[in-house]
């Protein structure tokens, strides 16, 4: 069976109703106010990739992941956000879940 799948863009959206966006000059990862151009428009891939405009995946870069304290909850970890060629990572792998 050859079943056809259409891809489907959409806006990642914060509490605030901002956007995801990447800045077209450099593809800094940022948050910004949502106007609707392609650099915050993404497709969430089957294997767990987000893609971006410019064909580049959503990244978490393993390299800088910190362990920051935090007050209520112990130790929380972070990481810088960017943009990158596709490869396959688990760096590069995201699951969607319901807000709230």
């Amino acid at each position: 069976d050859d079943v056809s799948r259409a891809e489907v863009r959409s806006a990642l959206i914060d509490y605030a109703g901002n956007c995801v966006d990447v800045n077209m000059n450099n593809n800094a990862v940022q948050i910004y106010t949502c106007h609707g151009d392609p650099n915050q428009s993404f497709t969430y891939e089957v294997d767990g990739e987000i893609r971006g405009w410019n064909n580049l995946c959503l990244e978490a870069n393993g390299s800088e992941i910190n362990t920051w304290p935090n007050l209520s909850a112990g130790q929380v970890r972070r990481a810088t956000v960017r943009m990158a060629a596709c490869n396959g990572s688990t760096f590069q792998k995201w699951t969607a879940t319901p807000a709230g």
